[in-house]
Parts: C-alpha cells; sequence; structure tokens
C-alpha cells in the first residue's frame, strides 16, 4: 500500500466514524447543525451572505454508509458560505500589482496557504465579482488536472474562477470538512464533465453529502489525522531515498545509460522487441462490463505502485476483433503517448 492509499484509508476510516470514540457529553451533529443555521440564518439577516434556495434533503438511498448514531448527515453546502472566484480583465494594468493576495488553482498545496505569487488593487476588488475570502476558509480547485486540490487559508486571498472558496459558518470544523473534502477527491474528479479540461461546477461540490459529528469530537478526529499524516508522510520521505538508493545501485552496475561509460553493446528496441500502439476506441465503443480499458491515466497510477480502479471497459466481441487484427503479446509493457505530456515516461509491466 502506498502513502497516499493508506492515508486516504485512514480518512475514510474516520469520516465513518471509527477512528475516535464517541462521548455523550459532547452532544449530537443535530445540535451542531440547528447551531449552523442559526449562524447562517443570522448572516442573510444582516446581509453578509445572500439568500440561497435550501437544498434538497438527503434521501436514503443516496447515503454511502453507516455513521454512529450521534452524527448527521447533511449536504457540503450548509456547512458554510461558498463562493467561487474571478480573474480581474488582464487588459486593465490597474487591476494588477496591488496588495491583495490572489490565489490561482496552482498555488493550492493540500495545506495551508500562507503566501501567493500575484496580487491585484484594492480596484479590481471593487469593480470585478473577485470575492475576499478571510483567514481559515477552505478552498477547492474545481478545473482540469487540479480538481479536488485543496488549501486552509492564513492569510486573506482572493481566487480565480477555477477555485471554490467555503467559510464555514459557526461551529464547523475547518480542518475538518478540509479531510473530508480530500476524501472525496477521487469522486469529485469522476463527476468531472467536459473535454480538453473537464471540470465541476461548485453546485455539484454543495450537492454531495458530509457526515457532521459533534464540534468537540470533529476536533479529535483531526487530532488523530495530523498525527498520523505526519508519521505517513515520514514513510514517503523514506520511499523517496530508497528510490534514489536503487537508481545510485543501477548506475553503479550499468553506467550512465546515456553515456554508456561502461561501453556495452547498443541496439534499438525495436530489435529487441516488438513495439506497437493501442488502436483507438471511441466513446459510444464504451459499455458497462467487458474487457478493461487502460488509459495513461490507469497506467501512470499502476507505475506509481497504485491499485488500478478500471473506469472503461469494451465489450468482448470489440477485445477478440482487435486481437485477431493484432494479436496479443504475454509480456506487456505499456507506455502512454507521448503527446500527453503529464504522462509521457510512465510505464507499467503487465
Amino acid at each position: 500500500m502506498t502513502p497516499e492509499q493508506l492515508k486516504a484509508s485512514i480518512i475514510q476510516y474516520a469520516i465513518q466514524g471509527k477512528l475516535v470514540e464517541q462521548r455523550l457529553e459532547e452532544g449530537t451533529g443535530a445540535d451542531l447543525y440547528k447551531q449552523m443555521q442559526a449562524e447562517k440564518q443570522r448572516l442573510t439577516k444582516e446581509k453578509k451572505i445572500k439568500k440561497e434556495k435550501p437544498l434538497a434533503e438527503i434521501t436514503d438511498d443516496e447515503i454511502p454508509f453507516d455513521i454512529p448514531e450521534t452524527w448527521i448527515w447533511i449536504r457540503v453546502g450548509d456547512v458554510g458560505s461558498w463562493g467561487s472566484g474571478a480573474t480581474p480583465p488582464r487588459t486593465n494594468p490597474a487591476y494588477y500589482g496591488g496588495s491583495i493576495p490572489w490565489l490561482k488553482t496552482g498555488d493550492l498545496n493540500d495545506g495551508f496557504i500562507k503566501e501567493v505569487p500575484e496580487f491585484i488593487t484594492e480596484l479590481a476588488l471593487e469593480k470585478t465579482s473577485v470575492r475576499l475570502n478571510p483567514v481559515g476558509s477552505v478552498l477547492m480547485a474545481m478545473y482540469g488536472a487540479t480538481i479536488g486540490k485543496l488549501g486552509i487559508l492564513e492569510i486573506p486571498v482572493t481566487t480565480n474562477q477555477a477555485c471554490c472558496a467555503c467559510i464555514p459558518y459557526a461551529g464547523m470544523y475547518n480542518k475538518y470538512l478540509f479531510y473530508y473534502l480530500m476524501s472525496m477527491r477521487q469522486t469529485y474528479i469522476g463527476m468531472a464533465e467536459g473535454g480538453a479540461q473537464p471540470n465541476i461546477s461548485q453546485q455539484i461540490i454543495r450537492d454531495t453529502y458530509i457526515p457532521i459529528p459533534p464540534r468537540e469530537e470533529q476536533e479529535r478526529i483531526v487530532a488523530e489525522l495530523d498525527c498520523l499524516s505526519g508519521v505517513i508522510e515520514k514513510k514517503r520521505e523514506q520511499l523517496k531515498e530508497l528510490d534514489a538508493l536503487a537508481q545510485s545501485i543501477f548506475y553503479q552496475m550499468f553506467g550512465d545509460p546515456i553515456t554508456n561509460e561502461k561501453g556495452w553493446e547498443i541496439d534499438r528496441l525495436g530489435n529487441m522487441c516488438d513495439i506497437s500502439s493501442s488502436k483507438r476506441i471511441y466513446a459510444h465503443e464504451y459499455c458497462e462490463d467487458g474487457i478493461p480499458f487502460y488509459r495513461g491515466k490507469e497506467i501512470t497510477e499502476k507505475s506509481k505502485g497504485n491499485d488500478i480502479s478500471v473506469e472503461l471497459y469494451i465489450a468482448e466481441d470489440r477485445y477478440n476483433e482487435l486481437k485477431h487484427k493484432y494479436g496479443v503479446p504475454h509480456r506487456l509493457i505499456f507506455h502512454p503517448p507521448v503527446r500527453r505530456r503529464h504522462h509521457t515516461g510512465d510505464g507499467t509491466v503487465f
């Protein structure tokens, strides 16, 4: 199990109420939800947030797993005030170079945001639809390769439109929300729509659901997750060191493959094995069950040692047709096409 898989497994265990004990004296999630709703109503009455259409109640069919009796399921949109950002027109230089931090999704680090490289002016804040998010806000990326990337603000910032932000209501612990959204990353990625740059909407995030324990229990859960995350990070660093050691041993045994200082015989790869590309499979050929179809995404995960979650299949008849025409080697080394830059260099053996 990789460090990433271990962390995801522990977070999942935590949000099911299995990481820490429940204490009756801490109250219930329902009590906390009433407190959060009262905060929302107050902020709406004071016109600090806009009045929103109530989110749909959660049905029994939507609930993915059991939670402790003292917890409650609510929509993610009900934990705080959600909003997305904007990009002030670049054609107006008066909007940039000021003192107000302006965050882009590439600045998210799955941790605390203490600084960002770009700034906008008071004029941009006044004249455009950017929103200044206060310290403690939880940010999440919605576009492209960064979908699900997170951050917690330690400074007030504005953001671009590819990022949404939640200002939690009183009683909701931002770090608990942070960990829960982290556990949902792959789910959100699976919900993404669009071609060249898939994205999710703020509404999709708000419509998902979150299990809410009492506030004190949230704090105890987060304390345990913080501690375990530190241990996992140490394991990740150890694995990096082992990987560097493996590369060092390879160079010691075989030398640099570029300079070939050991004078090994050189031959073309095509003379040593059969090289062929996969045949294009169109969207209308996918089906719900059949033969697994791997893309660069799955190959990259396999190359990292992660378990592959099969998302696409082709019909067995189509597979047999391709097999008859092109054959199937007994030993396969998969490598994504080089035109996909973020997968170039990844490969795995099946």
